[in-house]
């Protein structure tokens, strides 16, 4: 089991949403049960920006079983402190179907089933540095286009470290949304053509997950 969790915060509680890119380190890697996880800030607008979201945040984290997971999200306290902070929140409760590349060096995630219904779409990257200018530069056109698409139901850019380090995370209606996107949108075929013509990334992931079940409301 894999979650992913959202969170938007407001008032002076994005100050203790940032300060907790910090600190919940200290709880999140004493997790019982969860032997990955990353906490990620986002950008502005859809997530595709260099300019930070400070409202916005986004916890991924992969279970060893699904009693560990509901244990976690049902009785910890440290969770349930951070989430009680926060205006609004969903978690996906995703399982891994495709996965190509790594996340510092390493692939975390098992495969289960087959695709199908509603799926998420997880890329990840680390840009090289001298590419970071050229890349941001490409995004605006490519992520402007996806909330456009027949079937697309939520996105958001996010990352570990601004601008360096860039994922999305997105909601489809099915493989075939996700897929008209993919391969037949000219932007963003376009900037997949020229990352592997120029080698922007020196670490890349794809990853595909059914979509289990959804707890709280997503926002678009």
């Amino acid at each position: 089991m894999v979650t992913v969790s959202f969170l938007k915060f407001s008032g002076r509680n994005k100050w203790f949403a940032m300060t907790q890119m910090g600190r919940a380190h200290r709880w999140l890697s004493e997790v019982t049960g969860c032997d990955f996880y990353k906490l990620m800030g986002s950008g502005g607008g859809n997530g595709f920006s260099i300019i930070p979201d400070l409202s916005t945040y986004c916890l991924l984290m992969k279970w060893n079983s699904e009693q560990e997971c509901d244990r976690f999200f049902d009785k910890s306290e440290n969770w349930r402190a951070y989430r009680n902070r926060s205006d609004q929140n969903f978690t996906l409760y995703l399982k891994a179907v495709k996965v190509m590349g790594t996340w510092d060096a390493k692939q975390p995630f098992e495969m289960s089933e087959d695709l199908k219904g509603e799926l998420v779409v997880l890329t990840r990257a680390t840009i090289k540095k001298h590419y970071i200018p050229y890349f941001w530069s490409k995004v605006p056109k490519a992520s402007a286009d996806v909330r456009d698409t027949a079937g697309h139901v939520f996105s958001k850019g996010v990352g570990e470290v601004p601008l360096l380090h860039q994922a999305t995370i997105s909601v489809w209606k099915n493989k075939a949304s996700m897929h008209a996107y993919a391969y037949q949108n000219d932007s963003h075929i376009n900037m997949i053509r020229e990352t592997r013509e120029k080698g922007w990334y020196k670490e890349e992931m794809f990853a595909e997950f059914n979509l289990i079940k959804t707890k709280g409301k997503i926002w678009t």
